[in-house]
């Protein structure tokens, strides 16, 4: 099975709004979806109104993942998988794309050069998170813009995206959108 790169996956979602013919792009990226978002962003060019990245830091401050490397139990168990997901029999096939995932994430990390994008970036950061968590880092971001950087740094963990309130994300799209 081959697991696209992130590049590809950037490339896919670049090609998928483009030929939807939507000219009035934000995109929005958690996690790795960030490092998506900054790759198919530079494929969107004039159509790219702006990016929000969460809990993500810039590619040239994220260090390399040794997650790729713990055996299953402890990869469930850094990751903070859940029991139900931790105790099955399917452990071994969720640690496999886990550490697939991850493993992409190292190749890309290790790729040149990096994008730039004519478009603002609002990065957000969680106070819990260890990818994330760090403002200066976040303030890296503008070295992936000609235009403005916004931080913000909210409380929680990774996992932020799943309890913040829609009216915040509506407020940071309104924002780069101008």
């Amino acid at each position: 099975m081959s697991v696209p790169s992130i590049d590809e996956r950037g490339a896919a979602l670049a090609a998928l709004i483009t030929h939807s013919g939507v000219t009035d792009v934000v995109l929005v990226g958690h996690s790795m979806g960030g490092l998506v978002c900054l790759e198919a962003g530079k494929r969107l060019e004039g159509r790219l109104r702006g990016t929000v990245l969460m809990c993500q830091y810039p590619p040239h401050r994220t260090p390399s993942s040794p997650l790729a490397e713990l055996p299953d139990r402890a990869l469930a168990e850094e990751l903070e998988a859940p029991p139900h997901i931790r105790d099955t029999a399917a452990l071994p096939e969720y640690a496999r794309l886990w550490r697939s995932e991850y493993q992409l994430l190292n190749r890309y990390l290790e790729s040149d050069p990096r994008p730039m994008l004519n478009a603002p970036i609002i990065a957000v950061g969680a106070a819990d998170d260890a990818s994330s968590w760090n403002t200066a880092c976040l303030d890296d971001w503008s070295h992936y813009t000609t235009e403005w950087l916004s931080v913000h740094l909210i409380d929680g963990g990774h996992q932020i995206v799943e309890e913040l309130p829609s009216e915040t994300l509506r407020e940071w799209v309104r924002k780069v959108r101008g």
